[in-house]
This record gives C-alpha cells, structure tokens and sequence, in this order.
C-alpha cells in the first residue's frame, strides 16, 4: 500500500504530467505565469547536472544505476515548478496544497532509496535559491520581455553543458523547449489578445493532437540523429506547437467558420 502510494506521488515529477499540467495551465489560464514556471521547470534541468558534478556524490550502490545523487534532480525540479507556481498564482490554498504535494514526493524518493535527506534538502535549497533569482529578474523586466527569457535561460544553459563533464542527452531536451517556447510564446505576444478568445476545450484538444503527431513524426527521424539532436528537435517542436501553434490553429479555423 505504501509502495503505491509513493509511485503514485512520484507521477507528478513525471515528463508527461508535467508537459499536461503546462499545456493545459498556458492554453486555458494565464500564459504568462505558466510560461515563466516551464523555462525555471527546464533551466533547471540543466543547472541540476552541473550542480551534480561539482560535487559527484555517487547513487545509491543499491539501485544498480550510475550517476551522482546529490542535489536530488526530481525534489530540485518539483519544487522549482510547484513553489514558483504557488508564488506566482498567490493563491493560500494552492500554496499550502503544494507544500504538502513537496513533502509527499520528498517522503517518496527517501522511501524507494533514490535519495537520502541530504539529496532531498540540498535540492529544496537550490530550488529556492533559484525561485528568488528568477522573481527578481522578472520583477525587474517588463512582462513584455518575459517570453524572450527562455531563449535567454538556453543561452545560459549552453554555457552550463559545456562546463559539465558528464554530458547527458536529456539536457538538449530543456534546450529545445526552452528555445521553442520562447519562439512561440514571443509570437503569440504580438498579437491582440482579445482575438484568441476561444472555447478552451478546443485549444486543449488542439494541443494534445499535435503534440501527439510530433512524437510519432520525430520517431521517423530518430535513427538518423544523435540522442541529443533528436531530443532537441522533437522538444523544440512540442514546445513551438503548444506555446503557438495550436492556438493559431484554433484562430485559423474560427476564421474560416465565420467567414463561411
């Protein structure tokens, strides 16, 4: 039972949990404040790997696996994504709720020995420490700016790979959507808002389509790639068609049945 438990609490630090709980959140409540939570979730992505191998704590021997454990990259991007959520939307109950969420999914990686309380604590603490970073610079630039912070934070992140010695491929994955998201969502900024005011229902479904189609049409190409090529490639178009092409698509067909 308690097994369950904790595998359940760990989906939400899953990629497609994560990818469904912004998707909906941009296309349906307030871009700007679950576009800027997506480009902290994913430059943190790549700060954690260089973080990790500074210090080069090894995992647990136990788990059969390779890597360092120190600061825990899934309680690092949790609380980055939850924390600066619950700051950004000020709501009581969704901040008190995300806390308790944080617990859970600290208690659930001590519980299967992925980390020990150090991992977990030191990751809370960098989560936190890049939290008020990043309310600082956003409060410092004028929300107009804010959607070109992403190709900004890839820019920095490309920085952070090369002084990483232990390259892993699912960074170029933060690249890619960091760049795609910026496009998309510096795209859509330029246009009057009052012209997308459609059903959201539509917006999601459009949404999901197309990143359904995207997943099976890079698999075509994912032999002819490198790893980190295809991640990059793949997430920059995921990233593209959820932060602005699936909300054009929407418009363009609205066009077409009114004009009809």
């Amino acid at each position: 039972m308690l097994d369950s438990f904790a595998q359940a609490a760990l989906f939400v630090t899953s990629e497609y949990f994560i990818i469904a709980l912004v998707s909906v959140g941009y296309l349906t409540y307030q871009k700007p404040i679950f576009g800027r939570a997506l480009f902290l979730l994913l430059f943190t992505m790549i700060l954690n790997p260089f973080l990790k191998d500074i210090w080069q704590i090894p995992l647990n021997p136990a788990l059969g696996k390779t890597g360092y454990s120190f600061p825990s990259g899934h309680m690092q991007a949790t609380t980055v994504l939850w924390l600066w959520l619950a700051f950004d939307l000020k709501k009581p109950f969704f901040a008190a709720s995300s806390i308790i969420l944080l617990g859970v999914v600290g208690f659930s990686l001590h519980h299967f020995g992925y980390h020990d309380w150090q991992d977990i604590s030191a990751a809370v603490g960098f989560a936190v420490a890049s939290i008020l970073v990043f309310a600082v610079v956003t409060k410092l630039l004028k929300e107009k700016w804010h959607p070109y912070l992403g190709s900004v934070l890839a820019l920095l992140g490309l920085v952070l790979i090369h002084f990483t010695s232990t390259h892993q491929a699912h960074v170029w994955i933060a690249i890619g959507a960091l760049f795609g998201f910026s496009a998309g969502w510096s795209l859509y900024h330029r246009w009057d808002p009052e012209q997308w005011l459609f059903k959201k229902r539509f917006k999601v479904a459009s949404g999901f389509a197309g990143i359904f189609i995207v997943y099976v049409l890079t698999e075509f190409i994912e032999n002819f790639l490198v790893q980190e090529t295809f991640n990059f490639v793949r997430f920059f178009l995921v990233a593209l068609w959820v932060s602005y092409g699936a909300e054009f698509f929407v418009f363009k067909v609205h066009q077409k049945i009114h004009k009809s």
